[in-house]
């Protein structure tokens, strides 16, 4: 099927005036932008493999601590990445446009494994789970919801889900293939067949989709004098450690070039470092595509309102 970009329609068709608009409307939107080369303009979008720079974003902390609930901040989630040893869990902080804050990163280490739902590590995660944050106007903030990864120890963080609202708490799993945020909601508990009322679901997250998104908001340049925020724009708390900006900046976009000449060029992910469990963590926020969470932030941005939604 042959494209022809849009600068060339007929008069009364999409006008320039229009092409204008949704070029502005897509500048900082990742995905809105790739949306408007390919359809619009009829050009095909490419990737950029740059590494990001860990010491860039760590010059970016701000003035404020781990904890602490910026008046901006309408929303809370986290993501929790399951190893042998241990469970990492990052609080992201929402506001409008997609902003956000990294409000707290958490390390539960296990006494023994995190095969065994009595170990210390779950009981941690249970009560970050309940906790509540004072919020500036005096409401008090829960985390509306989190996502867990099942990659690993899958029976076991079924079974830690499966004491919790299923549209409050997500187990999923990264996917490469997967050409979008997140997959259709996979019911995990079923009898014969048919669904069971009030379920566990399992997700696929597109990890790729995600990474591309998530870089492109860290490259962005801060805003001059009293601009506003691009969209996407990340916080930092001053204490964080280095170790956290190493990890999210941990893989890198590089072209990889097929030995059959009839195939395409294909990007890859590539791990430049060992550990990447903060560039993991931020694809498993339920805010990356889960329905209520990311409509709400989008649909609504002139006039949400700070939500105190409890996860139990």
């Amino acid at each position: 099927m042959y494209q022809i970009s849009f600068l060339y329609a007929p008069v009364g068709w999409t006008s320039w005036e229009s092409l204008v608009e949704q070029w502005l409307d897509s500048q900082g939107n990742v995905n809105k932008l790739i949306s408007f080369i390919n359809d619009e303009l009829a050009e095909t979008w490419e990737e950029k493999s740059e590494q990001q720079d860990w010491e860039v974003l760590r010059g970016r902390k701000e003035n404020w601590r781990s904890g602490e609930i910026h008046e901006d901040i309408l929303l809370l989630t986290a993501g929790a990445d399951i190893q042998e040893s241990r469970i990492e869990v990052e609080v992201n902080g929402w506001g409008k446009r997609f902003e956000y804050w990294s409000v707290e990163y958490h390390i539960f280490t296990a006494d023994i494994t995190t095969n065994r739902l009595r170990d210390r590590c779950w009981s941690e995660l249970a009560f970050l789970m309940e906790k509540s944050w004072k919020h500036p106007s005096g409401e008090s903030l829960y985390l509306s919801g989190i996502c867990i990864d099942a990659g690993y120890n899958t029976e076991t963080v079924y079974h830690f889900c499966r004491g919790y609202p299923p549209n409050r708490v997500f187990t999923v799993q990264c996917s490469d293939r997967l050409k979008s945020p997140i997959s259709r909601a996979k019911p995990v508990d079923h009898i014969g067949g048919k669904h069971i009322r009030n379920a566990l679901f399992h997700y696929e997250v597109g990890s790729s989709f995600l990474k591309s998104e998530l870089f492109h908001w860290l490259k962005q340049k801060p805003p001059e004098n009293d601009d506003p925020y691009p969209f996407g724009w990340c916080h930092f708390p001053q204490d964080r450690e280095d170790e956290y900006f190493k990890q999210l900046c941990a893989e890198v976009l590089q072209k990889t070039t097929p030995k059959n000449k009839r195939s395409k060029v294909k990007w890859e992910w590539v791990k430049i470092r060992e550990r990447n469990e903060a560039l993991c963590i931020f694809r498993r926020h339920p805010d990356t595509d889960f329905g209520s969470i990311r409509t709400v932030i989008r649909k609504h941005s002139d006039s949400i309102s700070v939500s105190s939604g409890h996860l139990v």
